[in-house]
């Protein structure tokens, strides 16, 4: 999923981080001057399984782009159904901008 939030890419950032109730930051690194990386983690009940949700922000002049991908929600030895938490997880990003009041819009899902 990759956000297109019209705002500064600090303004963008921290309104996450406030957001994120589910799980814990598990690593967060500057890549330059305009690009921060993060990773959460948490439990899922549904698949009682860990997983992780990688984000990278890019503050660009007007706006700030959101890229989200989860991981790790699957089970089954040979099939790995995630049973929909992964995209809970992105989800629940679109909620935190939501209820914000920021201005977006998805450009890749």
């Amino acid at each position: 999923m990759i956000l297109k939030v019209y705002e500064r890419g600090d303004v963008v950032k921290d309104i996450f981080k406030r957001g994120q109730k589910r799980g814990e930051i598990v690593h967060s690194s500057q890549l330059d001057t305009y690009s921060y990386f993060y990773v959460y983690e948490t439990y899922s009940m549904m698949n009682k399984n860990r997983m992780s949700i990688s984000i990278v922000f890019i503050d660009k002049e007007d706006y700030t782009e959101v890229h989200a991908c989860s991981s790790g929600g699957g089970s089954g030895l040979l099939f790995r159904f995630d049973w929909g938490s992964g995209k809970g997880f992105e989800d629940n990003i679109r909620r935190i901008y939501e209820s914000s009041g920021l201005r977006f819009q998805e450009i890749k899902g």
